[in-house]
């Protein structure tokens, strides 16, 4: 492509006889770039269109033959919302360090959740590991970065990736809170969109911004498709779901590993990131940079310190954000409660029969021998239900000598018709205020499918509550959730726990709920009816709670069963231990894993149960931290991790614009005649925006990627109530938590990322017209030429971006000033009078023949911009490249010292090294500047 031939987002160009406005700018591997563009012409107004230019060939305006027009608009209003929307319309450039939206949304202004964005910004590549502990707000952070990468035109391709069952909140939080639309691939989801794309197409070509559950993601059908797509930014929630482990974590890991090779920014997020082995670990951190590591069982905690960042809630920043709030979004935490209830005589049986049989030292150091004893053992604290299907599991596969064993278990166990715990339960659930007439909830936690269903069971028959429509328990006042509950029920019943209007009081659920789900915003109750042999486990739970936003103080009981017949075997003797130890690391140092040294719940319940059942150890010294915990990363990681909390608060970036705020921006643009065509504009009581009679181009930025209930209930199809008023945005959103049917909110915020803002700035630049640039009489001694600078780098990406006005000095030099300050300095505001003039044509051959040297003295500010920037990115790419070739040859040198060493483990280091050297390099600026101009400033007197 020729010099004049650059293009950026904002451009003009002709293709196919038509006119259109490039909106977004990607590289392809063979076909040139790939232009998203908006119709501009009047036989593809409004159309969107990609085109590829080694094929279609576009001709772009070049500046110089920009033609100068006259504004007839009262103040100047349709220059002014041009030249707005050509600023916003621009990516702000990787030479801005400042975060610039971070006060534009609906969440708190806190230092904690800005420094994941601050930290992936400042790295050459955005990726990081965002491994906060439960409850600090991991979700808020990743929707706060990907908004800065948006904002960057760094964010247009967004493949956000999750837990099945927090799909809808994800995908709501994102869209709620920051205007961010992803359409979710649930199994609704991929059904529409077979039927939107012609057979054999790329759903991941043709939707730009996806949510996918990792499940789902991982089936073959997907792989195929991965392979031929590249994205801005990927997203992978829970993320040590994808070390460790065989199987489907396999297949989730291989997934993970194809697209994170074709991302520019990669974030992982998960609260337990390090599964007990350095060596599994280093598997996520080869992902975000496989030459970092050379040796995955020997690294240190500084090779990676730019890619990690972890927060308790004892972390002086943490503790100052949250006390700035004054505890109105994270209530302190109550005391946990253990209920302590004597078996009875058929329990005691039971346990007896247990302590006897199964549970002799003998009998669990068999091979495997302590498995099954710790199933049997947990299976009878659970419920009788779960002890009889154990047995009978068991039964099926039993030697001839286990035969009798396991029927006179059976026998014992069927005796057992009022287990001792579940009437301390229903007196525990009457004592906080559950009743079927009562608005109070609470969230069970059981760790056998059994026990969910006979819990259901008794509790409504206690409590007379409510069976559900027509019988159905899906819709009943006591629900239950596993990881066997259909995908959509599933989010059916997490969306109705938390929303007011909702009838839904007990919610009973295994473990499946306890990683990413949101149980707090009705609730601040939680029952462990059994507790896990895990610390680890037991802070997932409660932090479903007990987590920012929990306005009330969240309250914890674990019931326990206590033998007289057989003490040692008791079930509160270990949860006891359990409760208090959970309680007093998460109070002292913020995480049990910080105690633990790791966070893997299985490696700590098979260490746990171990001790207590083949060494015999008294449970204080079990449960008691390991005496050889991990290495320096897993200590140091697992408290805090924190490189950047000692700096001052992140720095803010200065947007480029003439209008106060976005408020002020969309309403110049709805009170726009051409717009007023085109959409239907009134307030409401609240002087709110209620929009009506959308145009299609603007219901599809909408309404094909929000949920179709959604935009069912709120008539998203006919209107669409809009507030910039942040206290009735969220007003909004806790109405529809504590009296909807919904948790989607009636009212959506206008942030600047909103598809309204967005279809607003098309039409703004699309009103001035191809090749054009709007005069304007202001204060200024002489003309100005008024041109926007931009460089690319290697990546299509904004490197350099620059907003010039260049005059004539007195002695006849052309000198270039910041355009922002000499617009403000010159009166281009609301307030500035348009007296309609026509400008003479001497005066436009003047504008246009002195064009050609403004846009050289234009060109020289830029160049001398580049060079700074060059300059400040040199040293970093310098220390990248050093490290990559350190990398490579300490792998290699490895490589030579194994006896049985393959030629393709070389190959495979050199081209990853070479890869790493490719993308690097890609971030420098070359090529030529793309040069517009903008407007024109005349005297006005």
């Amino acid at each position: 492509m020729s010099a004049d031939q650059t293009i950026a987002a904002g451009s003009y160009v002709r293709v196919r006889d038509e006119d259109w406005l490039v909106t977004g700018v990607d590289e392809t591997e063979n076909d040139g770039l790939a232009l998203t563009c908006t119709g501009a012409s009047a036989l593809v107004q409004d159309e969107r269109a990609v085109f590829l230019t080694e094929l279609d060939k576009p001709t772009v305006l070049h500046p110089k033959d920009t033609q100068f027009t006259d504004d007839h608009s009262s103040h100047y209003t349709n220059a002014r919302l041009y030249l707005e929307a050509v600023m916003r319309r621009a990516a702000l450039p990787r030479s801005e360090k400042g975060l610039a939206l971070t006060d534009r949304f609906l969440l708190d202004a806190l230092d904690y959740q800005q420094r994941p964005a601050q930290m992936a910004l400042a790295n050459l590549r955005p990726r990081l590991l965002i491994a906060d502990v439960v409850g600090l707000g991991k979700t808020l952070e990743i929707g706060l970065l990907l908004a800065e990468l948006i904002r960057r035109g760094r964010g247009d391709r967004i493949l956000v990736v999750v837990p099945q069952q927090i799909l809808d909140q994800f995908q709501r939080e994102l869209w709620t809170r920051f205007s961010i639309p992803l359409l979710r691939m649930d199994t609704d989801g991929i059904a529409r969109v077979q039927q939107q794309l012609p057979a054999g197409r790329n759903p991941f070509e043709f939707h730009q911004r996806i949510i996918i559950s990792v499940d789902t993601l991982k089936s073959d059908r997907w792989e195929r498709h991965l392979k031929k797509v590249s994205w801005d930014a990927v997203v992978f929630d829970e993320s040590h779901n994808l070390i460790g482990g065989s199987g489907g974590r396999n297949l989730r890991r291989r997934l993970a590993r194809l697209v994170a090779g074709t991302t520019e920014a990669l974030i992982f997020a998960s609260a337990t990131p390090h599964p007990g082995k350095d060596r599994d670990f280093a598997e996520l951190i080869d992902m975000l940079d496989p030459t970092r590591i050379v040796d995955r069982d020997d690294y240190d905690p500084d090779d990676v310190a730019d890619l990690i960042i972890r927060r308790t809630k004892v972390d002086p920043e943490v503790k100052q954000g949250l006390a700035k709030r004054k505890g109105t979004q994270w209530a302190e935490r109550g005391a946990a409660k253990g209920l302590e209830v004597a078996a009875s005589e058929a329990e005691e049986a039971v346990i007896e029969e247990l302590a006897a049989t199964w549970l002799r030292p003998e009998q669990v150091r068999k091979a495997a021998g302590h498995l099954f004893a710790h199933t049997l053992l947990k299976s009878f604290f659970s419920s009788p239900a779960a002890l009889a299907q154990t047995v009978k599991e068991r039964q099926k596969q039993a030697r001839p000598e286990e035969a009798d064993a396991l029927k006179r278990l059976a026998d014992l166990n069927a005796k057992i018709t009022e287990p001792a715990k579940l009437a301390a339960l229903i007196e525990h659930l009457r004592a906080i205020g559950i009743g079927k007439n009562s608005d109070e909830r609470v969230v069970i936690f059981s760790e056998r499918h059994q026990t969910l269903d006979w819990l259901q069971t008794e509790i409504r028959a206690a409590f007379g509550m409510d069976k559900g429509l027509h019988g159905n328990e899906n819709t009943g006042q006591v629900r239950t959730l596993r990881g066997t509950t259909p995908d959509k029920e599933a989010v059916e019943i997490i969306e109705d726990f938390g929303l007011g209007g909702s009838n839904l009081r007990v919610l009973i659920t295994g473990d499946i709920a306890s990683e990413g789900v949101n149980l707090h915003r009705q609730c601040h109750q939680l029952i462990h009816w059994d507790l896990p042999w895990s610390l680890i486990r037991i802070e997932q739970r409660n932090g479903r709670i007990d987590r920012y936003g929990q306005t009330r103080s969240p309250e914890f009981a674990a019931l326990m069963l206590r033998s007289v017949n057989a003490p040692n075997w008791d079930e509160s003797r270990v949860a006891k231990t359990l409760v208090r130890k959970e309680a007093a690391a998460v109070t002292t140092l913020g995480s049990v894993e910080a105690e633990l040294s790791h966070n893997n719940a299985a490696v700590e319940e098979d260490r746990l149960t171990r001790d207590l059942l083949i060494e015999q150890k008294d449970p204080e010294t079990a449960v008691a931290p390991p005496a050889t915990p991990l290495g320096g990363l897993g200590l140091r990681l697992l408290g805090d991790f924190n490189p950047v909390s000692e700096t001052p608060s992140p720095e803010k970036a200065t947007l480029p614009g003439l209008f106060a705020d976005t408020a002020a921006f969309v309403q110049a643009a709805l009170a726009n005649p051409a717009v007023k065509r085109q959409l239907g504009v009134a307030l409401t009581a609240d002087d709110d925006l209620h929009l009506t009679d959308l145009p299609d181009d603007l219901l599809q930025r909408i309404t094909r990627i929000l949920p179709p209930r959604y935009v069912k209930d709120q008539d998203l199809t006919r209107r669409m109530f809009l507030t910039s008023n942040k206290k009735r945005a969220l007003a909004s959103l806790q109405r529809a938590q504590e009296q909807g049917t919904s948790a989607w909110p009636d009212l959506s915020y206008l942030s600047d990322l909103h598809p309204v803002v967005e279809w607003l700035t098309d039409r703004a630049i699309l009103a001035m017209g191809r090749d054009r640039a709007p005069i304007v009489y202001a204060d200024v001694p002489g003309p100005v030429w008024c041109i926007e600078g931009l460089y690319t780098n290697g990546l299509g990406q904004s490197a350099v971006v620059e907003w010039m006005a260049v005059s004539r000095h007195e002695d006849g030099h052309l000198e270039v000033h910041d355009l922002v300050e000499v617009l403000r300095e010159s009166g281009v505001d609301e307030r500035l009078q348009n007296r309609s003039r026509t400008t003479e044509p001497a005066v436009l051959d003047a504008l246009r023949e002195g064009l050609p040297e403004a846009l050289d003295a234009a060109r020289d500010f830029l160049d001398d911009a580049r060079d700074e920037w060059r300059r400040d990115l040199a040293d970093a790419i310098t220390k990248s490249e050093r490290q990559v070739a350190q990398w490579e040859a300490e792998v290699i040198s490895g490589l030579e010292d194994l006896v049985a060493r393959r030629r393709s483990d070389e190959e495979r280091t050199r081209e990853t090294a070479k890869a790493q050297r490719g993308m690097i390099r890609a971030l420098d600026v070359g090529g030529e500047p793309l040069l517009r101009v903008v407007a024109a400033l005349l005297p006005r007197h």
